[in-house]
């Protein structure tokens, strides 16, 4: 669909764009490679815009500069819901199976058939932003996802390679391992915690300590100590004990108070 009119305002972040026109009311999304094409963009500017359906965003595919066709104010109309206008385009629904986890690791089974799914989007070139609209997961589960396959092709190369026999299918290892034995720098080490997950099946939480080691011993408890240093006031004749907490850290008490 093309949306014409004049640019409202346009802002960025780090990943993303989003780009408002006048009397448009949908934002139109901005992914890190069509950036490119708006990055001298300036607001109050005319402009053309050749955009996918999606289901909370329009997301933009191509940008020319122009003023309005007459082709482009009828589809702008019939986005916004003129009475007189021709229905809408059908906003985009997700796919996703039913009996899909919504989150990754929600049982074996359900993982590797999960993982397949997700595979088989990646490779067919879906974007970050319809991968989540696609699985209805946060961007932060998607990056995830992928680093959990980079991780296992990484650990698979490494068994071939040594000629191990580890199961790294992920109804075996799930996902969510994996994702913490990317935390693993050293290649050897990876396999070895990899092999434990497979055969005896432990959980995330235990792979996350073994990968961390044993928790250091909380520090002694420090306490007052007592110098053996009586001091005596010149001035009303009050006898002091001097302790010692830390350097830099003293107190006096009265002769009477026994100190801690």
């Amino acid at each position: 669909m093309k949306i014409s009119g004049k640019v409202e305002s346009i802002q960025f972040d780090d990943r993303h764009g989003e780009l408002r026109l006048t009397g448009y009311e949908r934002v139109i999304w901005i992914d890190a490679i069509a950036k490119l094409k708006v990055k001298d963009l300036k607001v109050g500017d005319t402009v053309t815009v050749t955009a996918k359906p999606g289901r909370y965003y329009e997301f933009l595919t191509d940008i020319e500069r122009g003023e309005v066709s007459p082709l482009a104010a009828c589809a702008t109309e019939r986005a916004n819901g003129s009475p007189h206008a021709e229905p809408s385009p059908k906003p985009y629904v997700p796919t996703r199976e039913k009996g899909l986890p919504p989150t990754p690791g929600k049982g074996r089974a359900c993982s590797a058939r999960f993982m397949a799914k997700f595979q088989d989007l990646v490779a067919k070139g879906l974007t970050v932003q319809e991968l989540v609209d696609e699985l209805c997961l946060q961007e932060s589960e998607i990056y995830q996802l992928k680093q959990a396959i980079e991780t296992k092709q990484a650990i698979e190369e490494k068994v071939h390679t040594c000629g191990l026999r580890v199961d790294t299918d992920f109804d075996v290892i799930r996902p969510r391992h994996y994702v913490e034995l990317a935390r693993v720098k050293d290649p050897e080490r990876q396999v070895e915690l990899a092999e434990k997950v497979a055969k005896e099946q432990i959980s995330v939480q235990k792979l996350r300590e073994e990968i961390q080691g044993p928790k250091p011993p909380p520090p002694p408890r420090k306490e007052w100590i007592d110098q053996g240093i009586q001091i005596t006031c010149k001035t009303c004749g009050e006898h002091f004990h001097l302790l010692h907490f830390a350097p830099g850290n003293h107190k006096l008490e009265p002769v009477t108070v026994v100190g801690k």
